[in-house]
């Protein structure tokens, strides 16, 4: 009898630190886990996530390089006409490349191949804006240094051209890049006002050398970009976001 007691005492002492186990299990599964708020264009968005595969930090960074659509440099040229070439600084140019691939760099990312392509991509069109904006400030002065932007371009080379030749060569391929706006252009009309007002000025061949570089060379040259978001469209960037949680949550969208 003394002996039965003893074993029912045993058992219910071992039930009690079962129960005790998995009560400390469960909180320690609950305490590794957190919740990751966020949103895009439209929506809010709650995530449960591992905290023992990702930290907060890699959280925030994996959103950034997923949701910071867009060129990442803003001191790209912006010239429209002759008074704005002034304006450009190559060392303000400089200075935010620099800020721009540091971020990039030091992004604590998870170590997946994915994550690590993404961030190659972005990496490399930032070099190549780069390189692109910095040609393109030095040619609005010196054409013949567009020639260093090296894409084996028919169109590319033709602008170049017009631009180093000046005189009739410069005026004609002028009044071609102003074709190839108006034609798509709602207010045609207009374009071709405005060049025949600036073809009659004495400074014609810096309206001209304006014009044909930025709408003319520029908008070419951009094409050759490699965009990180062609490669990794939205659909891809979020799927693979929303991979990192355990569960997710829409909170809730505006209208569109």
């Amino acid at each position: 009898m003394i002996e039965t007691n003893r074993n029912r005492s045993r058992s219910r002492a071992m039930r009690g630190v079962l129960v005790m186990l998995l009560a400390l299990s469960a909180t320690g599964t609950f305490a590794q886990r957190a919740v990751y708020k966020w949103s895009d264009v439209l929506c809010e968005y709650a995530g449960t996530y591992d905290t023992r595969k990702y930290t907060a930090q890699q959280m925030n960074d994996c959103y950034w390089l997923s949701y910071n659509t867009g060129l990442m440099l803003s001191h790209t040229p912006s010239v429209f006409k002759p008074s704005d070439i002034d304006k450009l600084s190559i060392e303000a140019l400089d200075q935010e490349y620099l800020q721009a691939l540091k971020r990039l760099v030091s992004l604590d990312l998870p170590k997946a191949a994915y994550w690590t392509s993404l961030r190659q991509s972005k990496v490399a069109e930032l070099n190549q804006l780069y390189q692109l904006s910095r040609v393109a400030m030095q040619g609005y002065t010196n054409p013949s240094l567009l020639k260093q932007w090296f894409y084996q371009d028919t169109c590319l080379h033709k602008h170049v051209d017009a631009l180093v030749a000046g005189g009739d060569s410069l005026l004609a391929g002028w009044r071609s890049v102003v074709a190839m706006q108006a034609a798509k252009n709602c207010c045609p009309e207009r374009l071709w006002a405005e060049f025949d007002a600036q073809r009659s000025s004495d400074s014609w061949m810096a309206y001209a050398r304006v014009y044909i570089t930025t709408f003319g060379w520029w908008n070419r040259a951009l094409v050759h970009i490699e965009r990180s978001e062609e490669k990794f469209d939205y659909n891809r960037r979020t799927r693979e976001f929303m991979r990192l949680f355990i569960k997710t949550k829409n909170l809730g969208c505006d209208e569109p």
